[in-house]
């Protein structure tokens, strides 16, 4: 049984039900993540909070059957995942389906609970509801939070959970059982070729088990360009970034540069891999700070020059190298070292603005010197945990939370906040965006 997250159902009789299927898995739902019940919700006709939900789980099982290697595999190819209370687009609403629970069956009273990789384990994160709604349902969910859970652990809590519901189901004589003891013996009974071709496609979005709905071209491309190359990192930052329409052209761009530059991984590695983060936001800003302190930077001084500063700092330069023509608006640049390691090269379209360019820098001096030990990487959009840990670093790098702190009054009102950002990003030479993130992680201007 996961420690992290434990599915707790217990069957009951339901003879209301007219549906076999319905009434054999009829039962008892809470889910715990991380000793909290994600299911206690405010029960309207009791007036009170309530744990435990009463509904038939096989709909629950079969979604996360039929969406397993992307519920363990697939990030969310943006900087945070959908929220309930946003519009999403097309993508974000196909993302939802395969990784919130609530989308298992919407005549079902489920938390809006996601479920995704973050790169090197599996993220969940459930939302509380707006206490107006869902006016239709028993009542609302209570709780927001998230959780970082070890990935085989994860599966291994899922798959108690289908093996239970599925135990309910002997004797019915539904299709629909069939399938699902099926599909959840393809998965355990998958060779190790299968299953890097299953991870491969699940990281991906795509389904394994139904090649003949993918883009053309697609599993050829797994199982010939991909296939054995799993354990590079570029590799699995190339799959937790691309589209699958767009991979073979992305991923012919990324080698031609690779190539072409003669990109090498770096014998430097300053990250403090042995050091427990609880977060990548932690980690970024733990190197971002020891750097500047390496550097003897003064408190609210700015970094004029990023390549000056690394060669200062550890004797080799940063520099960007302008690579057009990306085939993907997911992946911003590709990561790596000179030979010799005379300089790190950040390599991709040149953003427009030249506060961006030292945004995209930073990342690369964070993925140089943190995360190029074994190969070239990718600077990507994805919300994994390296590419949101880059994304803190540079911000902390250029703009240090603390620092702006003490540059700006809390009292301030909307009009004199929005010179202090411009001011604030023209000195330290980052984005507005950048400052006001900034400032919302050191808790002002919420």
């Amino acid at each position: 049984m996961s420690k992290s997250l434990y599915i707790d159902c217990q069957r009951l009789d339901e003879p209301a039900s007219i549906d076999p299927l319905e009434r054999q898995t009829w039962a008892e739902f809470r889910l715990h993540v991380e000793d909290v019940c994600v299911t206690e919700f405010w029960n309207r006709h009791t007036e009170s909070i309530s744990k435990t939900l009463y509904m038939p789980l096989f709909e629950v099982a079969d979604w996360m059957v039929r969406n397993w290697w992307a519920l363990l595999y697939e990030p969310y190819r943006g900087e945070s995942p959908p929220r309930e209370d946003k519009a999403w687009n097309r993508s974000d609403s196909e993302w939802l389906a395969r990784h919130c629970l609530r989308t298992a069956d919407s005549s079902l009273f489920l938390p809006f609970l996601r479920i995704f990789s973050n790169g090197p384990a599996v993220s969940i994160e459930w939302s509380q509801d707006d206490r107006c709604a869902p006016t239709h349902m028993p009542g609302y969910f209570a709780r927001s939070g998230s959780a970082r859970l070890d990935r085989n652990e994860a599966e291994d809590a899922l798959r108690e959970f289908v093996a239970e519901v599925l135990r309910w189901c002997n004797g019915v004589n539904d299709p629909r059982v069939g399938q699902m003891r099926e599909s959840l013996a393809a998965i355990a009974d998958a060779d190790a070729d299968e299953r890097s071709f299953c991870l491969s496609a699940g990281c991906m979005g795509l389904d394994p088990y139904a090649v003949e709905t993918w883009p053309a071209g697609i599993a050829d491309f797994i199982a010939t360009t991909l296939g054995g190359r799993l354990h590079e990192q570029i590799v699995g930052d190339f799959l937790e970034s691309t589209e699958p329409s767009s991979a073979p052209e992305l991923w012919t761009w990324i080698d031609d540069i690779r190539q072409r530059l003669g990109l090498l991984r770096g014998n430097r590695d300053f990250a403090s891999r042995n050091t427990p983060f609880r977060t990548p936001k932690d980690q970024g800003y733990s190197l971002a700070r020891c750097l500047r302190q390496k550097a003897e930077l003064a408190p609210g001084e700015p970094i004029d020059d990023l390549s000056s500063f690394s060669e200062k700092l550890v004797g080799v330069s940063v520099r960007h190298q302008e690579c057009n023509h990306i085939p993907s608006h997911k992946v911003n640049a590709v990561v790596g070292w000179e030979e010799g390691g005379r300089a790190a090269v950040v390599a991709g379209p040149r953003p427009a603005r030249d506060d961006n360019v030292r945004f995209l820098l930073s990342r690369g001096i964070y993925q140089a010197f943190a995360g190029c030990s074994e190969g070239v990487r990718l600077l990507t959009r994805a919300s994994t945990w390296d590419q949101q840990a880059s994304r803190a670093f540079a911000a902390e790098l250029l703009a240090p939370g603390e620092d702006l702190v003490a540059e700006v009054s809390p009292d301030a009102d909307i009009e004199e906040r929005e010179d202090i950002k411009k001011s604030l990003a023209g000195k330290y030479g980052a984005s507005e965006e950048v400052i006001r993130l900034q400032l919302y992680n050191q808790g002002v201007w919420r």
